[in-house]
């Protein structure tokens, strides 16, 4: 999702909790607060995802090393 996508309303509301930083929920309407807690939600699935590719990129070094130490 795109800056962009955001309707200009909600934008303008999420700039003003992002201001006020996002602990201080209260001052953010309920469309932002729903934006926001979907947009945690995403990172944590984006860090989740980082997380397991990074996993694969070692394991798959890790085996290429491992065959290379064999054939010789």
């Amino acid at each position: 999702m795109l800056w962009s996508d955001i309707p200009t309303v909600l934008r303008k509301d999420l700039n003003a909790g992002i201001t006020l930083g996002i602990c201080n929920k209260r001052h953010l309407s309920p469309h932002a607060l729903r934006f926001t807690s979907n947009l945690s939600r995403w990172t944590a699935h984006e860090r989740l995802l980082r997380s397991l590719i990074s996993f694969h990129d070692t394991l798959r070094s890790f085996t290429s090393t491992m065959l290379v130490k064999d054939k010789n």
